[in-house]
Order: structure tokens, then C-alpha cells, then sequence
């Protein structure tokens, strides 16, 4: 947008004398610009106009304060040898809002240097003095052009250990004069030459690759890339419930890890009639993932998976976990086995507790009684979870809420054969869960039904809790929650429950023995204590 006119010989006369007293730069002696000597770039900065660091390969606007987008200027640039340089006149212009525009990015080039066409500014400083027409300002001033790697290091990557050397070397461009000097941070994982090239060692880990690039003039500019070198390793068997997904981490890999299936390398997953198998990188993990879907089948299946290089066979097979009960009763301070049977010999079973004061998992495996409560134990198998509600008793409780557990999903509904081995209804249920423990309710010999025990309480006065509950709050473990309603001093009720703690009863019903929940109770009894 420069303006040509008859000023344009004045000025041009006023730049040649200029061109004279320019001084070559040197930044390691002293810098010279626009006719002044200066004793290093920071004398030099605070003495010009402004000056503005700019780094190859980007599009930068710099606003000036003096500019206004009204006036009309002229502009002429010298690089620091003290010619001028008519050919990058045109990376200069002053937009309509004001700004000293910097364009040098060249989008149909393949390489990102600043240029328009085939033309190049070279990185160093350079010296621009504007000029208006309307006011006669003059400002004075310099670009520094800095370096910036056309090919820069990678952000991350894996490789085996012991493998062979892999290039980490960074790419300038151009036939500026530098040098380049790289280290490793550990040189016991990797080394790096000369040249950039990194060696991975014998030993696993990650190392920070540094490439220093010292130029002419110039701060050093430092790149960095991280390697990481890798040992992979998968067990030899993994076992996977059957239509349910399992992931397992790959050890010693890196979230920078390569893989493959089947010795093919376009091969990045897996799947078949059996299985299918996906692998992806987890960052915060810091290594990759294996994720197996199961389908219904029973055989094994065998896999190839190469990790960087080194190829890992394992086995997948398939598992068909099943819940022995779904309420566990332990003593205090004793321990019991993990209820899950149906397993596979490389089965992996873990736990978690969702109050580990009242149970915890020993490492053996075991469930064990810490303080009297209920709590639900999440088991994970194989991929698969249950859930399963523990309940930590001592003395005849325990006896009381273990007989009435062992009886979830086992026992038959009736109440024709109510007192006969394997049935029970409602009340003969909970009646019998007693007298397993030696306590007799009302009749030692034949079970009250629910109108018996609310009638046979509500006489006895102690152990009689209330009616009307709204809540689970005065209920304690082994206490009697009874569905109806007393009228004329009469029970007149339908249904009777075993409270086994923190909202949770055992019942029986149409579909046999089963676990249910509760808030509150029309009339709550407490046999014992």
C-alpha cells in the first residue's frame, strides 16, 4: 500500500546517507542501528520507537500508537548489514484499524518460513522507518525475526528397550548458520548422538529429549520431546466373564505405545465370534489399555499383540461367574469366603466395601466381621459385578439373621406346608429364624402368624417398639416390622418381615424368600435382647 509520489526521491536521498552510517550488527560486542551506537539490545530497545520480536512461520500484528490508519505512509526496510531491501517492503503495511502488519507466511509453500512467493526473510533484525505524508512523523524502529524449526521433536513417543536408535532430530530450514546441540535426561534409559538420533538403553523409563539451537545474535531457542522406553507384558491367561467387558492395563507400556493384532500392522483391533478386543492409550494411567468384550461362547481364545515391537501371546478365557447368596452373615471378628462360584483357575475376583468399619476383604480374600452393622460389598468378577449385602452379628442375632439369609433363593412359598422342611410363609419364616437360635416366639412348637406376634408383643409391653414408624430410626437388627393395624385393641395385620439393618428386610412371599427394603413400620416388635 506504499504510496509513491515526489517525495519518494527526498526520501529515498535520506535513507542512502542513512545507509552509510548503518553499523553491522553484533550482539556479542556491541549493536548498532539508525545511525546510533548501542551497547547491547536492551539499550537498543529502550532507545527505538519500538521494537517488536517476531518468529518465523506465524502472522503477526503490532500496534503502534503513533499510527493512525487516517494518515498516509511510507516505509522503506534495511537489514543490518546496512542495505536496503526493497524485496521485503511488502511483509509491511499499516491496516485500516492502525496495526503494523507483519505478513510472511506463505500458505502454498510446504514449509513454514515467512516469504511471500518464493522470497524469504532470513531471521536477524531489521531496521524500518516509517514516514507520513500528512504530518511529517517519523518513527524509527526494529523487527527481530527469531527461528522457528520447520520440523520440530515429537511431543511423545515409545519405544522398546534395547531397540534401535530412533531420530529425535529437529529440522531448521534454510542455510542459516546455527549449531545444534542435544541431550538426554537420563542417559541410562536413552542417549542421543550428534545428530538427534536417541538409543534406547536397558532400562524402562522416560527421559526428556533437549535439542539447543544457538544462533548468531540470538538467545538460544531450546526444543523438547519425550521418549518413553518400554517394556511390555501381558499374563499369559486372562479370564473374562461371559457378554460382559473387562479391561486390564498392558504393563510396562506408555499411553505413547504402538500396537497390532495378528502380526498385521494395519490391524488395530480385534474381533471374532468369541470376543472382541480393543486397545487404547490412557493418558492419565500413562500406559495403554486392553478392552475385552465377551461373547457367549465357553472355548478359549488365543491372541497375538505386538507392543512396540515385541509380540505378546496370551489366552483369553471365558468365565460364567454366579452368586452364591446375595446376604452374607458374618460373626464379628471371624471371616467367611467371598460367595462367587462358577470360576475359571486365572479369575480374578476383587471387593470393596462400601463401609470397610463394620467388614473388610483380608488378603487372602476373605470377608471379615470388623463391628456389628449392615454394609453392601460390590464384587467384581472377571468383568462382571455383584452386589451383596453383608451383615456383621455376634451371639444369637447372628444365628437368627444367618438362618433367614441362608434361605434367599431357596426356600419355596406356602402357607399349607408352612412348618415343613423347605417352605414357609411370612411369618413362620421369621418365627423359625428364632427358634434356629433358641428362642421360642409365643408358642415353642407351631409359628404365630403376624396377628399372633403384634397381639403376643403388644401384651408383653417391652417388647413392644411402636406403630406408625415413619422411619428406619429406632429399628435395630432382628427386630419384627408387621404390615397392618390394631383396631379395638385387636391386631388386624397381613404380613411380617425380618429387619436385618440400615433399611433392609428378609421376607417371604408368592416368589419365595427374598430380600426387600423398608422405610419405617405399621407396628415394629423386638423379640431379643
Amino acid at each position: 500500500m506504499k504510496k509513491l509520489g515526489m517525495l519518494k526521491h527526498i526520501y529515498m536521498a535520506v535513507f542512502s546517507i542513512m545507509l552509510v552510517m548503518m553499523l553491522s550488527f553484533s550482539y556479542k560486542e556491541e549493536v548498532a542501528c539508525a545511525q546510533t551506537y548501542y551497547s547491547s539490545i536492551e539499550e537498543m530497545k529502550q532507545n527505538m520507537s519500538w521494537w517488536e520480536s517476531y518468529t518465523l512461520g506465524t502472522m503477526q500484528q503490532i500496534l503502534l500508537e503513533q499510527l493512525e490508519a487516517t494518515d498516509t505512509w511510507e516505509w522503506q526496510v534495511m537489514d543490518c548489514t546496512g542495505s536496503t531491501r526493497y524485496d521485503l517492503e511488502n511483509f509491511f503495511e499499516i491496516s485500516e484499524d492502525g496495526f503494523l502488519c507483519i505478513d510472511g507466511y506463505n500458505e502454498q509453500s510446504q514449509y513454514d518460513y515467512i516469504g511471500c512467493g518464493s522470497e524469504e526473510i532470513a531471521p536477524g533484525v531489521y531496521y524500518v522507518i516509517f514516514t507520513t505524508y500528512s504530518n511529517g512523523v517519523v518513527l524509527e524502529g526494529c523487527v527481530e525475526i527469531n527461528y522457528k524449526a520447520l520440523r520440530e521433536m515429537p511431543k511423545g513417543k515409545a519405544v522398546l528397550v534395547g531397540s534401535a536408535g530412533c531420530d529425535y532430530s529437529i529440522y531448521l530450514g534454510n542455510d542459516f548458520p546455527y549449531t545444534i546441540t542435544y541431550s538426554s535426561s537420563d542417559p541410562e534409559v536413552a542417549t542421543v548422538d550428534a545428530m538427534g538420533c536417541v538409543y534406547p538403553q536397558f532400562k524402562t523409563g522416560d527421559v526428556t529429549i533437549t535439542a539447543t539451537v544457538e544462533y548468531p545474535n540470538q538467545e538460544p531457542v531450546v526444543y523438547t520431546g519425550l521418549l518413553d522406553v518400554t517394556d511390555p507384558s501381558i499374563q499369559s491367561s486372562v479370564a473374562v466373564a461371559r457378554k460382559e467387558n473387562l479391561t486390564i492395563s498392558i504393563s510396562g507400556s506408555s499411553e505413547y505405545s504402538s500396537w497390532y493384532f495378528s502380526n498385521k500392522p494395519e490391524k488395530t483391533y480385534y474381533s471374532n465370534s468369541k470376543c472382541s478386543i480393543d486397545v487404547y492409550p490412557d493418558e492419565e494411567m500413562g500406559c495403554l489399555q486392553l478392552s475385552i468384550s465377551a461373547k457367549n461362547k465357553k472355548s478359549a481364545q488365543k491372541i497375538t499383540l505386538t507392543v512396540d515391537g515385541k509380540v505378546l501371546t496370551f489366552k483369553v478365557v471365558f468365565s460364567n461367574p454366579k452368586l452364591n447368596k446375595q446376604v452374607v452373615v458374618v460373626k464379628k471378628g471371624k471371616k467367611l469366603n467371598i460367595p462367587v462360584k462358577e470360576l475359571q483357575k486365572d479369575s480374578v475376583v476383587t471387593c470393596q466395601m462400601a463401609d470397610d468399619a463394620i467388614a473388610s476383604v483380608t488378603k487372602d480374600g476373605k470377608v471379615k466381621g470388623d463391628k456389628i452393622g449392615t454394609t453392601w460389598m460390590n464384587v467384581d468378577v472377571d468383568g462382571k459385578t455383584f452386589s451383596v449385602l453383608v451383615v456383621v452379628q455376634t451371639g444369637k442375632m447372628y444365628k437368627v439373621v444367618k438362618y433367614a439369609a441362608d434361605q434367599i433363593g431357596v426356600a419355596k412359598y406356602s402357607q399349607e406346608k408352612r412348618m415343613q422342611k423347605g417352605y414357609y410363609d411370612c411369618s413362620s419364616l421369621v418365627w423359625r429364624a428364632y427358634k434356629a437360635a433358641g428362642l421360642n416366639i409365643g408358642k415353642t412348637t407351631w409359628a404365630l402368624n403376624s396377628n399372633g406376634f403384634a397381639n403376643y408383643y403388644y401384651k408383653k409391653g417391652k417388647h413392644y417398639i411402636g406403630k406408625n414408624l415413619k422411619s428406619n430410626k429406632k429399628l435395630k437388627c432382628g427386630d419384627i416390622i408387621i404390615r397392618g393395624k390394631y383396631k379395638k385393641g385387636k391386631a388386624q395385620t397381613y404380613h411380617a418381615e425380618l429387619y436385618i439393618g440400615d433399611g433392609y428386610v428378609i421376607e417371604a412371599g408368592d416368589q419365595g424368600v427374598y430380600l426387600s427394603t423398608t422405610v419405617g413400620a405399621d407396628i415394629a416388635v423386638r423379640p431379643w435382647p
